[in-house]
């Protein structure tokens, strides 16, 4: 069974006993998600290590991040060759770090790889339905916490829905303030007729909406999950843990996250619901452009009957694409596919 808490460690393990030559050191974050520089795993026998895997593959590139803005000048001052392994493809924030520092970069879906461990009980959860015995009393589920920094497409989306009449057919849960920097919805968007209405709780008390846990019982009652991804209005090419929620759920899903989104996932294997709306907005590279086309999508499902969402979920092609999705999730053969990649890219790149 795989193990996030040992995949760090092994992989260090490996890097230094292989290339000791190398004089090589590890360094990551820790805890997880830390952006603290004192909160770094260096993990090397050498003070001034010549080659460093430098991880930074948990969150998006930024403009600017805390704990590499203090430690890239030090590899570079020690004359350190830097691999820079990170969950993004490519990415405008990337560049600028990569081509400052003249980083080499090797790239896998880390959170895939997470959320892996993280869903492995969810497989055969004792309350999911299937999908073709759910009759859903919500159009739509939408799970936000964090909404204040960066995140503006989850304040606009919230306010589209409510604009549009639209809440009462989704579940979504939003706070009143956002949990990092304690703003009110109010605060930072001037809406006071939204900020009283939060906060927007998915009444299931197994679900604590982080991203460990996945809510099984909500996904019995709303066809269609939409995504709002950490990354939207900045060109990064990175997925969360959240889009691969609605997979292990067996939910369709329309996302609000960044450019070619759905081309990251049909590149991994995954297959997604053109035959059923227009996914167009994925190319656009227009940040309010895409976000209008695939909001245009939300109005379109949400003015269908809940009847007519039924038969659109029970509809056997849907149910294919479905099921495809969370069986290819689950697949051994994907979680090797991606991880022994990372371990051939990092070769590559030293050879």
């Amino acid at each position: 069974m795989y193990n996030l808490e040992t995949f760090y460690p092994t992989l260090s393990t490996w890097f230094r006993k292989t290339y000791d030559h190398l004089q090589p050191a590890v360094v990551y974050p820790y805890p997880y998600g830390s952006e603290h520089p004192d909160d770094v795993v260096f993990d090397s026998a050498y003070e001034f290590p010549k080659t460093v895997l430098l991880l930074y593959d948990q969150e998006p590139f930024w403009s600017s991040i805390r704990w590499l803005d203090h430690w890239a000048p030090r590899f570079a001052e020690w004359g350190s060759t830097v691999i820079l392994i990170t969950t993004q493809q490519w990415g405008t924030n990337l560049d600028c770090y990569v081509n400052k520092y003249n980083w080499n970069v090797v790239s896998y879906q880390h959170h895939y790889v997470a959320a892996r461990d993280w869903f492995r009980g969810y497989r055969n959860h004792p309350l999911r339905q299937r999908v073709d015995q759910r009759c859903p009393t919500h159009h739509f589920s939408c799970y936000n916490r964090l909404f204040a920094e960066n995140r503006p497409h989850r304040l606009q989306l919230l306010a589209d829905l409510y604009d549009n009449d639209l809440l009462e057919k989704t579940a979504i849960s939003f706070p009143s303030h956002d949990p990092l920097t304690n703003q009110s919805y109010s605060d930072v968007t001037g809406r006071n007729d939204i900020q009283n209405i939060l906060p927007l709780i998915i009444d299931d008390d197994t679900h604590s909406n982080n991203s460990h846990s996945i809510d099984v019982e909500t996904a019995n009652t709303c066809a269609i999950q939409l995504v709002t991804e950490t990354v939207h209005d900045i060109n990064e090419n990175y997925l969360s843990e959240k889009i691969f929620k609605p997979m292990v759920l067996r939910q369709p899903f329309v996302v609000f996250g960044p450019p070619r989104t759905l081309e990251t996932l049909h590149n991994m294997g995954y297959k997604t619901f053109s035959t059923f709306w227009p996914e167009r907005y994925d190319n656009i590279t227009d940040h309010d452009a895409r976000y209008k086309t695939a909001f245009d999508i939300v109005q379109r499902l949400g003015a269908m009957h809940i009847n007519e969402i039924e038969d659109m979920l029970h509809d056997q092609r849907m149910q294919r694409v479905l099921e495809h999705n969370h069986q290819w999730f689950y697949m051994q053969h994907t979680l090797d596919k991606v991880i022994h990649g990372l371990y051939q890219d990092i070769v590559t790149k030293l050879d």
